[in-house]
Formats: structure tokens, sequence, C-alpha cells
């Protein structure tokens, strides 16, 4: 346990140094630092499918998955492992034998994993609906 005490050594010395070199830092050198580095809304380097997902972000979004399930909520996010995340998501299963449908659930927030996805397009009725209000 410590003892409160400051440490004496190399340590603490070094640690001040650095500190003290980073107040030091010359402000033209910072800006030309900041420039050089990429910045997060430059478009011009992504892909064709990365920019088409992010179009989709926030639109009301059907999964269909490997179960028959499908569900149906807002497009949040997605990952390197195509799974995705919902946001307000409502599960319909898929309709029985003698033609009758349960209930659609309400679940919420919802991660499915990309490898139960078979399908996800965007919902255009909802979409429709949304500019004919406006």
């Amino acid at each position: 346990m410590s003892s409160g005490r400051v440490p004496n050594g190399d340590f603490y010395k070094d640690l001040v140094d650095l500190t003290l070199k980073s107040d030091e830092l010359d402000p033209e050198k910072q800006q030309e630092d900041q420039r050089q580095q990429p910045k997060a809304e430059d478009k011009t380097n992504q892909s064709p499918g990365r920019l088409l997902l992010e179009s989709y972000l926030n639109k009301t979004m059907r999964v269909v998955m490997t179960d028959g399930r499908s569900l149906m909520g807002v497009f949040w996010c997605t990952d390197r492992d195509a799974n995705v995340i919902l946001g307000n998501c409502m599960e319909h299963m898929p309709p029985r034998e003698d033609g009758s449908r349960d209930e659609p659930r309400p679940l919420g927030l919802a991660m499915i994993p990309g490898r139960h996805i078979v399908t996800m397009h965007l919902d255009q009725l909802q979409h429709v609906r949304s500019d004919q209000v406006t």
C-alpha cells in the first residue's frame, strides 16, 4: 500500500520531465499535426459498401433470420462480423401451418448475430409514410 508520499527516484523525475515537455509544445507544430490527421467526416476514402451502410443508419430495417423469424427496428449499428443492433425492435414469428399469426413481440434493443441473418432490407413503407407526414 502507498503511504501517500511522493516517490523519490527516476520514475517521478521522468514523469515531471514528460509533463513539462508536453506543455512546451510549439502551437504551430500542433496545428500542423492536426492538418495531417485524416478528418473523421472525410468520406472520399470510404468504400461504397460502407457509405451504403451509413445511409441506412437510423432507418427502419427488416431482418429475416435463419429460423424464419423477422425483426423490424431502427438500424443502429453493425460490426465487422455483420452483427446488427436494432432499436425499438419488434419480433414477427413466421405464420403457422394453419395460416394464423402471433402478435408481434416487442424486444426493444436487439443484437442479431451476423451468422443468423438471411436478408436485411429497408422498410420502404415506413419511409413513404414519414415522407407524407412532413
